[in-house]
């Protein structure tokens, strides 16, 4: 059995050293100094004195040294027991409470915290758990910090994680089989300081696709949505997740078996439009797919060096345990590692199958620490979705940027990303345009494009091929005045801007924001996701790569007006459709945008549409009482407007 007064000889020895140490020093100081040096040996000695007077009293009786602290752990989400890790005001927060019993029989324990801020103010809160202290874990920190149940834990309310100083200690401690009270020796008060953090803005789009005949519509579950939010709620560094959802159909010219690319390629179409329309320009974009048609990987359209919210990302979601994940769904996780990549996170190369692309990852194999006496994920679990708290030994454990078992945020990459946060968290109302991409290919040179009087901005995406020279435009909008324009950057991508005669009016080299995940190829490829000026005459956009046209898009005749907008009568959906006031010209596409603050905003749930109708679900509004719905018609360089009747939401 450990021994109950080991601590006190711990205290005896470090404090002999320290006397040693000062005593060694002594004749090589300046007589000056030599009497302040003195006054602290005999002020150690004094103190070693009183240690060693316990250290004999308890080798005598043991019996007020059997029940003992060994440290206070407050937790977010990582933590060492130096508390290397900020702790973010506002953010979910555990504190863990370990404790030693060298006696037997094991006794079991709940307690009660006392939280002291820098103002004066206290509060108390009791334990969530009653662990089982037994005598062989006595004195060995390592068992309880890998174990949520071997420690006294407490989750704090809100007005114990406001921002500054805080003090926690053990205000009383309990016996659960009698109710009498526990004396504690070595008491400990840990002081920690909660910092702001910035909210992390995120918008998530169900894609939803069909398979087979007769065609099988697969959308994500709502527990793939729920359990992706709440994941980033409890690992990711923001003491608020401002998210919303969306559900899209898959554009009508994305291959049967699409990939992330095509889904990504969508979404930076959709959130220029919603830009445009009004959105918080540092909202993330995420885009997911379900797997009960096929698997789709996912990736992110970039990885950029420097604040950059328009990085869009996409990934599967399903209910597969991967060997390890037993929630329902792992769209969490999964979501957590390709949105990592929209805040400039790498892959650290732990030997699992990922690339190996951030030499500076600090910790073997991917894991979230080097060894179990330093870093520990904990998960504070969320009491609506049945997830309990639990402690993520750091060498079982992995960061969430690489491709192993058991992810988490580990220290390095959970800093990262606050950072990044904070720095986005500080644009003017929201992102400022970024080059994206993987840093060796982000062509660094680059200018400020200035806009020409009487130019139109026009937002285009196109997928590039950079190894095979191949390319293809994807999406073409105009965007409305005041949206963010792209920096050029040297690239061997070119837009030309050219009239219906093919007279040139304008090229532009743009940025390429590289894929994050490579293809079974290795082969190169990446996003184009540029708002450039374009003359009134404008009507063709060729796409070059090197010296090769890759593809010409082609602006449709005149956008008509649309003159009435009709909502669709079917009993299990809310649809609209409409009429131009003459047959609409061949090209024409449409955007379908809704608002549920009375047109202050507008999201886009349709894009790229090729038939003048569209069907959507009133539950990827939740909580609207009211939604407005308007129609984008377009050529491309030119469109019309109109918005529909108001849509009641049914109760």
């Amino acid at each position: 059995m450990a021994n109950p007064c080991q601590f006190l000889q711990d205290q005896a020895d470090e404090l002999e050293q320290q006397i040693q140490d000062l005593t060694d020093e002594l004749p090589e100081l300046p007589p000056s100094a030599r009497a302040a040096v003195r006054a602290e040996i005999a002020r150690l000695r004094r103190q070693l004195s009183t240690v060693r007077g316990r250290l004999r009293a308890c080798n005598v009786d043991p019996t007020p040294f059997l029940l003992q602290m060994d440290g206070i752990e407050v937790t977010q989400a990582i933590q060492d027991m130096r508390h290397s890790v900020a702790l973010i005001a506002g953010k979910r927060t555990a504190v863990r409470v370990y404790l030693s019993y060298y006696a037997s029989p094991d006794i079991q324990v709940r307690g009660e915290l006392l939280a002291r801020s820098a103002s004066g103010a206290f509060f108390t809160i009791a334990s969530t758990n009653q662990p089982l202290l037994s005598s062989a874990n006595a004195g060995n920190l390592r068992p309880k910090r890998l174990n949520a149940s071997l420690s006294l834990n407490f989750i704090l309310p809100a007005e114990m994680i406001s921002t500054g100083r805080w003090d926690f200690s053990l205000n009383s401690l309990l016996k659960v089989s009698t109710g009498s009270p526990l004396t504690v020796a070595r008491p400990i008060t840990q002081r920690v300081t909660f910092v702001n953090g910035a909210p992390l803005r995120v918008r998530v789009l169900g894609v939803r696709y069909s398979t087979g005949s007769p065609a099988v519509q697969h959308i994500p579950s709502d527990l793939d949505y729920n359990l992706l939010f709440s994941w980033l709620r409890r690992a990711y560094p923001a003491p608020q997740v401002i998210a919303t959802r969306a559900l899209i159909d898959i554009s009508s010219s994305a291959p049967p078996v699409f990939g992330s690319g095509d889904v990504n390629a969508q979404l930076a179409a959709i959130r220029a439009l919603d830009v445009s329309g009004g959105a918080d320009k540092r909202t993330h974009y995420y885009g997911m797919v379900s797997d009960a048609g096929f698997f789709m990987r996912g990736s992110a359209a970039g990885i950029p060096g420097s604040p950059d919210p328009s990085t869009v990302a996409s990934g599967p979601t399903g209910s597969a345990t991967w060997g390890w994940d037993t929630d329902g769904s792992y769209g969490d996780w999964y979501g957590g590692h390709e949105l990592g990549h929209t805040f400039g996170r790498f892959h650290p190369g732990s030997g699992c199958g990922e690339s190996s692309d951030d030499p500076s990852f600090p910790y073997p194999n991917g894991q979230l620490a080097s060894d179990d006496s330093s870093y520990c994920g904990f998960d504070v679990g969320d009491p609506a979705l049945g997830i309990i708290p639990a402690a993520l030994p750091g060498t079982l454990w992995h960061d969430v940027m690489t491709y192993c078992q058991r992810q988490w945020l580990s220290a390095y990459t959970y800093d990262g990303i606050r950072i990044r946060l904070t720095a986005e968290n500080a644009l003017p109302a929201g992102a400022a345009p970024g080059a994206g991409g993987a840093p060796d290919r982000r062509f660094p040179e680059h200018l400020q494009l200035s806009k020409e009087t009487g130019e139109n901005l026009i937002n285009v995406v196109a997928r590039v091929n950079l190894t095979r020279n191949e390319g293809k435009i994807q999406y073409v909008h105009p965007v409305a005045a005041g949206a963010s324009e792209t920096i050029l950057s040297v690239s061997p991508v070119l837009l030309r801007f050219k009239t219906k005669s093919g007279e040139l009016l304008n090229e532009y080299r743009v940025p390429v924001k590289l894929d994050s995940e490579t293809d079974q190829r290795g082969e190169v490829t990446g996003l184009v996701d540029a708002i450039l000026p374009a003359s009134p005459e404008a009507r063709q956009i060729e796409l070059m790569i090197g010296e090769t046209t890759t593809d010409t898009f082609r602006a449709g005749g005149r956008v008509r007006p649309i003159k009435s907008v009709r909502k669709l009568k079917e009993p299990n959906a809310m649809g609209l459709s409409w009429e131009h006031d003459a047959v609409a010209e061949e090209g024409t596409s449409y955007v379908v945008q809704a608002s549920t603050d009375e047109g202050e905003t507008w999201f886009t749930v349709g894009v790229g549409l090729k038939t003048p109708e569209f069907r959507f679900d009133a539950k990827q509004f939740p909580g609207a009482k009211r939604i407005h719905i308007r129609i984008l018609a377009t050529n491309g360089f030119a469109q019309t407007v109109v918005q529909s009747e108001v849509f009641e939401v049914p109760r």
